[in-house]
């Protein structure tokens, strides 16, 4: 018999998304799993549904937030439900995300087929080509947040550092072994890279993953420039969180180096430009500006080759002001330890 599957799903405020998410699960071709959805009572998530869950088609798992919670609360709900857990093993997705209807079955034996004891998949747009500019960039900027395994590796802790991707909750198979092994997710991540946090805490204590582009499933990705912009805020003070609270994570510390090298080099930039026009140095203005537009104009062409569409050409401006909204956050996150009260606020709205 095929083993037990328990699909595990954190969900918040997703009654625009959930009816089509459990459609996509109630028709895998897998013979054998349960579905587990995780929130709070009085959650709206579960007013579209309530003939599926009077059914008994999905097991509801309460998760009532602590005292003066603030921020996500996806990798408490995430323990909660696999403490609920029948299976043997663990399947972690997210609310917005649709699934091929063979996705449990090539997790499954991918799990088996590389005697591991994880298996980490890709993310990708469920926007078609003619979707809007904010999707086409999210899938196809040089430097991306979805994770993009261009084969299939295995992560482990000594080379967690130099991995261009790391897994992600929203494709993540797991044996119940492993996530003991792991000791459950870290609950303090509330901003972001909770699932960065997750599996160092996984690789760290001895489970490997297998990291794959043949394991896909497909996300609404967020079409509002603010709202990027909110999660590239959320990043910067994530990964700052990662650097201070694992020490020992090569990742973080290279998040932190890709920190101060942009630190560095906007630095010496306005060094550069304020001491040319100052002191009339012209010949800093005639390298650094040419160059500046040469090196903006090459990546530019390297991006428009990548998605063979003229967005890929503003692309790397784009990039390069998220870059430096990552930055700025990462280094206030560091050096204010609880955050800011106004980026607080507006992190919440």
């Amino acid at each position: 018999m095929a083993p037990l599957v328990s699909i595990i799903v954190p969900v918040r405020n997703s009654q625009q998304y959930i009816k089509e998410l459990l459609d996509s699960l109630f028709v895998q071709d897998y013979p054998n799993f349960e579905i587990i959805l995780v929130g709070n009572v009085d959650d709206k998530t579960w007013q579209p549904i309530q003939d599926i869950i009077q059914r008994g088609q999905v097991c509801i798992v309460e998760a009532p937030l602590p005292p003066r919670w603030r921020g996500r609360d996806s990798n408490l709900k995430r323990n909660a439900g696999a403490r609920c857990a029948r299976g043997d093993i663990l399947v972690f997705t997210d609310q917005k995300v649709r699934h091929p209807s063979n996705w449990l079955t090539q997790g499954v034996a991918l799990l088996e087929e590389h005697n591991v004891p994880a298996v980490a998949g890709t993310m990708i747009s469920t926007q078609t080509e003619s979707a809007s500019f904010w999707s086409r960039f999210t899938d196809g900027a040089l430097v991306k947040r979805n994770p993009e395994f261009p084969s299939t590796r295995f992560l482990t802790s000594s080379n967690f550092g130099s991995a261009e991707s790391l897994p992600i909750t929203a494709n993540w198979f797991m044996t119940c072994e492993a996530y003991r092994k792991m000791g459950g997710f870290p609950e303090n991540f509330r901003d972001s890279y909770e699932d960065y946090a997750g599996a160092w805490k996984a690789v760290r204590n001895g489970v490997v993953f297998c990291c794959t582009s043949s394991l896909n499933v497909y996300h609404q990705h967020r079409l509002d420039p603010r709202q990027i912009q909110r999660e590239y805020i959320r990043s910067a003070r994530g990964a700052a969180q990662l650097f201070m609270t694992f020490t020992d994570c090569p990742f973080a510390w290279r998040r932190a180096a890709q920190v101060l090298g942009v630190s560095a080099v906007m630095l010496g930039g306005m060094v550069a430009l304020i001491k040319g026009v100052v002191f009339a140095e012209w010949f800093l203005l005639t390298a650094i500006l040419p160059l500046t537009v040469v090196g903006l104009m090459g990546v530019s062409y390297l991006n428009y080759r990548k998605v063979r569409h003229w967005h890929g050409f503003v692309f790397p401006l784009i990039t390069l002001y998220f870059i430096l909204i990552f930055t700025w956050n990462f280094l206030v996150k560091i050096l204010e330890g609880a955050g800011i009260p106004d980026t607080d606020r507006y992190l919440q709205t």
